[in-house]
């Protein structure tokens, strides 16, 4: 026998609602997680935009104080 709550929902449906909600939130966090590694490790490794790498070099080059 399945009880109602004020909303026509079951007990056992709204549980199943707030399981998927869970699930869902937490694939959710692992994508976040996994998309926040990724940019960390390009920024670790020196990864430059594109823009940068078509720019001329950057050191400065004296010879005789000029």
């Amino acid at each position: 026998m399945l009880t109602r709550d004020n909303e026509g929902q079951s007990k056992e449906e709204k549980r199943d609602i707030d399981f998927e909600n869970l699930v869902g939130n937490l694939f959710i966090a692992e994508y976040q997680v996994d998309r926040l590694r990724t940019r960390l490790a390009d920024l670790v490794s020196g990864y430059r935009p594109q823009i940068m790498k078509n720019k001329a070099s950057t050191h400065v080059f004296k010879h005789n104080n000029k």
